[in-house]
């Protein structure tokens, strides 16, 4: 089963220049062993994942994100992130920005096991433990 979905991006803002991005995007069920670009984990063949093909200028990118890490880019971050997902979610955090119980309830149990986490050791940090 796929599900896709073609977006086009007028301008993208990089480097002081504006360039042309065309951004395709999939839900897949993987075929081939993988990794996730967020987290690293595995995908192996069987699993659903989110793959988005970026082109811009001379360059094509694809990134493939496991369903954990897509459901923290969807609910709790406005817009996309590639590769620095769990570090943008814990700057987050760090910074003492609260995630809300909506956001923090629509994520998958294995998301919000991640951000508890982090919210966890935040707060062990901030209480000196």
């Amino acid at each position: 089963m796929k599900c896709t979905c073609q977006i086009e991006i007028e301008h993208y803002e990089g480097d002081d220049e504006e360039c042309e991005m065309i951004f395709e995007k999939s839900l897949t069920i993987c075929k081939n062993h993988r990794a996730c670009c967020e987290c690293g984990i595995r995908l192996l063949p069987g699993t659903s994942y989110q793959k988005e093909i970026v082109r811009y200028d001379e360059s094509v990118s694809t990134y493939r994100t496991c369903m954990d890490c897509l459901s923290i880019r969807n609910n709790i971050f406005c817009g996309w992130t590639w590769t620095c997902l769990l570090d943008d979610l814990y700057a987050e955090i760090e910074e003492g920005r609260d995630i809300s119980e909506s956001c923090m309830t629509a994520l998958t149990k294995t998301a919000r096991e991640k951000a508890c986490e982090m919210i966890e050791e935040r707060w062990r940090k901030t209480q000196n433990l």
